[in-house]
């Protein structure tokens, strides 16, 4: 399609429109990326496209941004009217500063006012009851205490007989029962099931507090779908959901506005070891004398030997009971999770608004952003796993929080699609994952075999059982065929049902070599990442704590200074443990001589400089250094599309916000090192990584308030709001990280499918190119030697038990933490917590 607009050829052609003017010599015409759908544009952040005087302007598509002429002369458009003029650099600078910005905020859909207000309503019923019942804005500790006291001893009993009930309604072939009176059946049953788990949870909320958040993240949702169907069964149920981004985001503001004015109207409501201990004893939290049995009140009780007096904010010993007698509630998570509770709530809202907005009738590709908010939630256990050391409250928050994400992400996605759609759905996305990422599949089926091993075991058992209940041929049954089935199995005669096989067969047809060695890889890296690196850096740093506490403020920064850097230049070791051993350290000597705003002030430009420093080892000593090495560049994948976007990003001058989030949001060593290897300039990186203050500000403090949060004169806290203040500098710190590297990965995304010719423009490393085919000529007669058939059983059986001892060491850690590990945290010594044992 062409059409003349003033002095301009208009050249449309499917998603392009290209712009050749006739005033200047024939020349490339400029292409832009164009959509003439509306919506699907301002989905996919297109701005109009307008020609034309102001006024009488034509709207020929959307686009990000184009140019108009000459090279030089080129006039750039954008989302607003242009009359020929250039853009301002700074205010297109912030224009585009503020669409980003914008994008973290969830689409608000068009609502009527009505609607709105109801379902804001809604929204805040089981909100305002959650906060009353189970944070310490209401009776949360009575909640807590009267379900210890009274039910929490039918846990067991409800928990055997959920599980005998699901075994009984899988073996029984329940979702098959298609009858009238077996879909009533199957429904109450269901429900009946689901009564029982909230139930399990509430009578185990005082060993699981955040049991309660997770059921108010799957009961919102269905409680505002079902009133959808009472009030609007006509609405189709995507439209609705679009709806409730707005309604969530602003009960979201009215949770979290009234928990801080609630945390600081009194002192009794802010985060203290008062307020810990009592909302310890309030909630019959069990206190834990192991090590501490000196701590109970008498040699027979489970009474500790101090008492608790909210008014006065003071601990009362008993004589010769000791301060550290505190710690026998250190493993009682109930009084954080209940002073948190609102913040959890808030946080929750907030994500379920987003999820409105990507679950949205009009939007195309709601399943794939579902899949990379599931990403973006494994990053916050990541960065949770950072902060471990900072304080024992924070790591189980944030879990919290991201398991109620979890929650809540499925319940919205299972509502907002039929079966029908979630299978079509699920095919068309399966096979875009295998057509984009199909050499990593193997690496993937690997981490799925070392994390869900147990469960697909216990799948396999549940269908041997079905199949045998199958081949009773009883009524509730599904039937089963006496004939051959495509793989030559009669179904009658098989082990497993006719599913189970299925999924058999696709496992048969894996790389079954290759993927047990991925789950082997990928075990040692947890193993080594999240044990052996988290505990050894925590006792070293927790370690120089101590040692350096009698030093003077030059000696402990230098010697600080000198083990951070060692500690940087280790590529597993992140830098928000470093930052907050600085915190803790640094102000602890300098206020005496500074006083506490020049000691934080001090401690972050110190950090700063290490931090510099330590890039410029990490680029120039380490990164250029492997840059001649063929091996080092082809396993950073040089040539890769994604890795030419990240070098475009990394070479633009000056602090644009995608470079920015790159250098400061990326892990520390591979970042750097990989701007070595890229062999980009020094000076411009370090430029860019300066916004790092934005990270590391809120880490020093936090460290910093959980060294005031520590000090006690008389037996009260000498900063009662310290407590408070670490928590939420520690929630900062999490967000700015996470925040950053979520705004990294879209630039990286839109750099990729934008920018593809300067990404084209830089030359494919040929040595790489080279070593990469002979790779790949050797990846394959490797494969073909490893096939499962030619591989010998003693080969076999090695390999499957050392998946085996993998798997089983992978679950201890994670399911037997307190029996693998002593708590233990940064501001703890290791000659008193640790009996001088490391």
């Amino acid at each position: 399609m062409s059409q003349n607009v003033g002095s301009m050829d208009v050249v449309s052609q499917g998603d392009d429109v290209s712009f050749t003017s006739e005033q200047h010599s024939p020349r490339t015409p400029r292409s832009v990326r164009f959509d003439e759908d509306e919506s699907r544009a301002e989905t996919a952040g297109y701005s109009p496209v307008e020609i034309g005087d102001e006024g009488t302007s034509t709207t020929v598509g959307y686009s990000t941004q184009f140019e108009i002429g000459e090279e030089g002369t080129s006039t750039t458009l954008d989302d607003s009217r242009h009359t020929g003029k250039k853009t301002d650099a700074p205010y297109e600078s912030l224009r585009r500063t503020k669409s980003v910005m914008l994008k973290f905020f969830p689409k608000m859909e068009p609502v009527p006012l009505d609607a709105f207000v109801a379902l804001t309503i809604l929204s805040l019923i089981p909100s305002i009851a959650y906060l009353a019942l189970f944070t310490a804005m209401g009776v949360g500790s009575t909640t807590f205490y009267f379900l210890s006291t009274n039910y929490k001893q039918y846990a067991s009993d409800i928990a055997y007989s959920l599980a005998i009930v699901l075994f009984l309604l899988y073996i029984s072939d329940s979702s098959e029962w298609s009858s009238k009176c077996g879909s009533i059946t199957r429904n109450i049953s269901y429900t009946i099931f689901t009564l029982g788990i909230v139930l399990l949870v509430f009578f185990v909320s005082s060993d699981y507090p955040y049991g309660p958040v997770c059921v108010y993240a799957v009961f919102i949702p269905l409680w505002l779908i079902l009133n959808k169907m009472v009030l609007l069964p006509k609405l189709d149920v995507r439209i609705f959901i679009g709806w409730l981004s707005g309604p969530f985001l602003l009960t979201a503001f009215f949770v979290m506005i009234s928990w801080v004015t609630w945390v600081f109207l009194d002192v009794e409501n802010r985060w203290t070891d008062i307020t810990r201990l009592h909302a310890a004893e309030e909630s019959a939290c069990v206190p834990n004398f192991e090590d501490l049995d000196h701590c109970r009140a008498t040699p027979d009780s489970d009474d500790v030997c101090f008492t608790v007096d909210i008014n006065e904010d003071k601990i009362l010993y008993d004589e010769g009971c000791a301060e550290s007698c505190t710690q026998v509630y250190d493993d009682c998570l109930n009084s954080f999770i209940l002073w948190v509770g609102p913040m959890l709530v808030a946080a929750t809202l907030f994500f379920l608004s987003f999820m409105c907005t990507f679950m949205r009738a009009e939007s195309e590709n709601g399943v794939a952003t579902f899949g990379k908010i599931w990403l973006f939630l494994l990053f916050i256990m990541w960065v949770s796993a950072s902060l471990a050391g900072a304080g024992r409250g924070v790591t189980p928050a944030l879990a919290a929080l991201t398991l109620a994400g979890f929650v809540g992400t499925t319940v919205f996605f299972a509502v907002s699609f039929s079966r029908e759609d979630r299978k079509a759905k699920r095919k068309i996305v399966w096979s875009k994952v295998t057509a984009d990422y199909g050499g990593w599949l193997d690496v993937f089926r690997g981490l799925v075999v070392l994390t869900c091993t147990p469960v697909i075991l216990v799948y396999f058992a549940f269908s041997v059982v079905n199949q045998a209940v199958r081949k009773m041929r009883l009524p509730f049954s599904m039937p089963i065929s006496d004939s051959p089935g495509p793989n030559g199995i009669i179904e009658s005669e098989d082990f497993v049902t006719k599913k189970t096989r299925k999924h058999i067969d696709v496992f048969k047809s894996w790389d079954r070599v290759k993927v047990s060695t991925n789950a082997i890889y990928w075990g040692l890296a947890f193993m080594t990442l999240q044990v052996i690196v988290s505990q050894f850096t925590l006792l070293l740093l927790s370690w120089l704590i101590d040692t350096t506490a009698n030093y003077s403020l030059m000696v402990t920064t230098s010697i600080l200074f000198g083990v951070g850097l060692v500690l940087f230049l280790l590529p597993p070791v992140p830098g928000v443990p470093i930052y907050l051993t600085m915190g803790i350290v640094i102000p602890a000597i300098a206020r005496d001589t500074f006083g506490w705003t020049l000691s934080i002030a001090y401690c972050t430009a110190v950090s700063i400089v290490l931090k510099l420093f330590a890039c410029a080892l990490q680029q120039k000593a380490i990164g250029q250094t492997l840059s001649n090495s063929v091996s080092v560049r082809q396993l950073v994948g040089i040539n890769t599309k994604i890795i030419k976007a990240m070098r475009v990003i990394l070479e633009e001058k000056g602090m644009s916000i995608a470079k920015v989030t790159i250098l400061v949001g990326g892990p520390d060593w591979p970042t750097s090192v990989l701007c070595g290897i890229l062999r980009l300039d020094l000076l411009p990186i370090l430029f860019g990584t300066l916004p790092v203050v934005f990270l590391i500000f809120p880490t020093v403090l936090t460290g910093t308030f959980t060294y005031m949060a520590s000090l006690q004169i008389d037996g009260s806290p000498e900063f009662g709001w310290a407590g408070v203040a670490a928590t939420l500098a520690a929630t900062l710190t999490a967000g700015v990280q996470a925040g950053s590297m979520v705004i990294a990965a879209y630039y990286l995304d839109q750099t990729a499918s934008q920018r593809g010719q300067e990404i084209d423009k830089i030359p494919i490393d040929e040595e790489v190119r080279v070593s990469e085919a002979r790779a790949e000529a050797m990846n394959e007669k490797y494969a073909e030697i490893t096939q499962w058939p030619v591989v010998p059983p003693w080969a076999k059986g090695l390999l499957y038990s050392s998946v085996a001892l993998m798997v089983t060491s992978f679950y201890m850690v994670n399911l037997f933490q307190a029996e693998c590990f002593t708590e233990y945290e940064l501001t703890d010594t290791i000659e008193e917590d640790l009996d001088g044992d490391w």
